[in-house]
């Protein structure tokens, strides 16, 4: 039997039901603190196209250069791994900060 519109049916679990999309990007806590796990937070939200986040992720890597406190060796090292990257996920701002870290040095 197929309930009529407007009924207090519940479909159960197996129903096709698009609840629309999901905004889950209200707050940065979903940004991890680890460049490690950033990157490979980049990657996986590339792949599924959430742009926004990748975006709050690269922000992310580029204040993670900017307050690399380690000595000037360290900082060259983290932005020349980066660069890469950077540039395979079309991240551009990072990019470019990547590119002025390395010509002060």
């Amino acid at each position: 039997m197929n309930p009529g519109p407007g009924s207090d049916h519940d479909p159960g679990p197996d129903h096709d039901h698009n609840p629309g999309p999901i905004h889950v990007l209200g707050s940065e806590d979903v940004i991890p603190e680890s460049p490690n796990d950033i990157t490979e937070l980049v990657v996986a939200a590339e792949r599924v196209g959430v742009t926004q986040l990748v975006r709050l992720c690269e922000r992310d890597l580029i204040v993670f250069l900017a307050n690399d406190t380690e000595g000037n060796e360290n900082c060259n090292e983290n932005a020349r791994a980066l660069s890469g990257f950077a540039r395979a996920y079309n991240l551009r701002r990072l990019a470019r900060h990547i590119d002025a870290t390395l010509a002060l040095s």
